[in-house]
């Protein structure tokens, strides 16, 4: 968004702000003026959620000023002519609704696997009171790709006692793994990695440990690479007292 609002349709509300995220430009949604009591600004574009994407994520950049009323509400929806229920009839889905303001950029991720795809129509809107100069939404950087980092969450077991040549299997639990990943303790690559699923994986650690924390680093394909800190533990912990001489 950074010249101009391509290929979306829009209100004459919505327009072009020079505070922008990242760049010169981004979309700014006000409220109309109108005889009616509640009013809405809408952005919208028709879009494919290609069936080539891993996990299709729609990602942007927004900043919510509410104003002062209690009501004035931003929404982000989905339409589509086909339903991902059991209807064939156009339906919409909330992805987000919010009446908190966020007066910082904020960032937002929505998974759209359930539209892979599927043609749809991809809405932002500003709901609240006609005449409310103060509400607004600053949009930027909106983008749909494919979501391949992965989320390491936990690694099972966290602690051996024993440091030095060791052999352990471990299972480690997240999101995202893809096939075939690679995974790291500290800078000790392990062994016979088995990608049972998207959300686990088992490995084998076959080297030598000295007794330490240390940190656990999955790698999808294409160098997508995500770290848990501080998941893996060798050894045992000591606690010393403090002793104050007087």
């Amino acid at each position: 968004m950074e010249t101009a609002i391509g290929g979306w349709s829009l209100e004459e509300t919505t327009n072009i702000n020079v505070d922008a995220y990242d760049g010169k430009l981004c979309a700014q949604m006000t409220l109309p003026e109108s005889f009616l009591s509640s009013v809405e600004s809408v952005l919208r574009q028709n879009l494919n959620v290609s069936a080539a994407l891993h996990r299709p994520t729609l990602a942007f950049f927004y900043r919510f000023d509410p104003g002062k009323a209690d009501d004035t509400s931003f929404i982000v929806s989905l339409t589509s002519s086909v339903s991902v229920t059991t209807s064939d009839a156009p339906t919409e889905t909330v992805l987000i609704s919010t009446t908190r303001a966020t007066p910082d950029w904020t960032y937002a991720t929505v998974d759209l696997s359930d539209w892979s795809g599927k043609n749809v129509d991809l809405t932002f809107r500003l709901a609240g009171q006609a005449g409310d100069a103060v509400s607004k939404v600053l949009l930027d950087r909106i983008s749909l790709g494919s979501w391949k980092t992965p989320v390491p969450a936990a690694i099972s077991p966290f602690h051996v006692d024993e440091s030095g040549p060791l052999t352990v299997t471990v299972t480690i639990s997240g999101q995202n793994f893809i096939d075939p990943p690679t995974v790291f303790l500290g800078k000790h690559q392990l062994s016979d990695v088995v990608h049972q699923s998207s959300a686990l994986i088992s490995a084998t650690l076959t080297t030598g440990m000295a007794p330490d924390i240390y940190d656990l680093r999955v790698q999808n394909p294409g160098g997508y690479t995500s770290t848990r800190l501080s998941a893996f533990h060798v050894g045992k912990q000591v606690y010393l007292p403090i002793m104050q001489v007087d």
